[in-house]
């Protein structure tokens, strides 16, 4: 899994029922101190598909927004599926426009919500600076400040795959646009809470000579 993530190494842990999977993740993105320094892990959630990933997620944003970290970014793969967070996030009795898509809010303009699951794709993610306009990345941390300690949730996470490029059959490959706007949000943002969500985690093997 070593494209997804700047922080330390996700700890797998299966999970059947949406709670063990929010108590297992609450313990395990707490900070630890590593040679001197304060380090925070990434959890990855690999369930099968079916398996109520969408629900245990919401979860995991309902468990911190409890704590008080009433800021939290959502990304998925697509537009469609913000209908399904809202509707998981709903389903814990929560206000379902709580979960905002960011496309409602121009590129370089301040996002003006003080509270709120920020929900956007990666595709929205990837998008560069524009003249005066900040990219999408800086216009997202912007909002949630550089101390944010909340979630951000990668779900679809293998939609970031190849972020540091590597070699294939055919030579080298360039790194993805979409893992590289995965990684610098990563890096500008240390004390997150972050989440990859996916049932196809891991693909190929790279040559191992």
């Amino acid at each position: 899994m070593t494209y997804l993530a700047p922080v330390a190494p996700p700890v797998p842990v299966p999970t059947a029922e949406p709670a063990p999977a929010i108590l297992a993740v609450a313990e395990a993105l707490q900070p630890d101190l590593a040679q001197g320094f304060q380090i925070r892990r990434g959890f990855f959630l690999g369930d099968g598909t079916g398996a109520g990933k969408g629900r245990q997620s919401a979860g995991i944003l309902l468990d911190n927004w409890a704590r008080g970290r009433r800021k939290a970014l959502w990304i998925s793969k697509s537009d469609k599926l913000l209908e399904d967070a809202q509707r998981d996030w709903s389903a814990l009795g929560q206000e379902r426009l709580l979960v905002t898509p960011l496309s409602r809010f121009a590129q370089g303009r301040d996002i003006p919500l003080t509270e709120g699951v920020l929900f956007t794709t990666y595709a929205t993610l990837r998008s560069e600076e524009r003249g005066a306009k900040k990219s999408r990345v800086d216009q997202i941390v912007d909002w949630l400040g550089a101390d944010f300690d909340g979630v951000i949730l990668f779900d679809e996470s293998h939609a970031m795959a190849n972020a540091v490029g590597g070699k294939g059959e055919r030579g080298d490959t360039m790194a993805s646009q979409q893992g590289r706007a995965g990684l610098r949000l990563q890096h500008k943002l240390p004390n997150a809470r972050v989440v990859y969500v996916s049932a196809t985690g891991a693909g190929a093997a790279p040559p191992s000579a």
